[in-house]
């Protein structure tokens, strides 16, 4: 039977599908089909899920069995999470030109986690001497928060309060990556496994001339 791991992989690859072609007719295509559906999302941002007809087939068309809900039973945590993953890609893209999904390589040093973006906003607010004044290696508030809240309504608000401020810098997010995670903070017996995971991805990113440097120092090295 598929375990945990298994069904994360699974929501992440159907969120990685139905974002990218999302993504793409929005950004590539121009389609106004495209356009429509993400002000649609963006309106479901604060609300509970299911509550809107036009958003049913985007976020649910074709989920797998494994996390789709069934009659009247409450929002299973696959659920939950493909529509915060949805809700908050909308409101992050707004505006933008680029794509703000962006999947995570770590080969090539592309790092887009919840807490590498998280990073990337310390690390710019200290640059540009705005926001918040964070010292190095200090965990912007709003991050702090959403480690340590309880609740799906304290992760919804804190995590699109992140993404107003991702947005802000035009920092990108690897949302089937999050939305995995959240499938598993959803769980309590693996909230601290989510919580190690993005702690490390904050730990990890390292700014563009930092990255630089050091690789200069070990180059030297040998």
């Amino acid at each position: 039977m598929p375990n945990l791991q298994d069904n994360r992989r699974e929501l992440q690859g159907y969120v990685a599908r139905k974002l990218g072609v999302l993504q793409k007719q929005h950004l590539n295509e121009n389609r106004p089909s495209a356009k429509a559906q993400l002000a649609c999302l963006r309106r479901e941002a604060t609300k509970e899920i299911g509550s809107s007809l036009d958003t049913w087939e985007l976020e649910f068309g074709d989920m797998p069995g494994s996390f789709a809900g069934r009659g009247s039973a409450a929002p299973t945590a696959g659920e939950q999470a493909v529509h915060i993953a949805f809700t908050l890609y909308a409101i992050h893209q707004q505006s933008q030109d680029a794509p703000m999904f962006q999947r995570t390589n770590r080969s090539a040093n592309e790092l887009h986690g919840l807490g590498h973006a998280a990073s990337q906003l310390a690390y710019l607010s200290r640059k540009n001497e705005r926001g918040e004044q964070l010292e190095q290696g200090e965990m912007p508030r709003r991050l702090r928060a959403l480690v340590t809240a309880d609740s799906m309504e304290e992760v919804r608000h804190y995590a699109r309060q992140l993404v107003h401020q991702f947005r802000s810098e035009s920092i990108p997010l690897d949302y089937a990556t999050f939305s995995g995670q959240l499938y598993e903070f959803f769980n309590p017996a693996r909230k601290d496994k989510v919580r190690l995971e993005w702690g490390r991805e904050f730990a990890q990113w390292r700014a563009p001339e930092t990255s630089s440097i050091n690789r200069q120092a070990q180059g030297n090295d040998d």
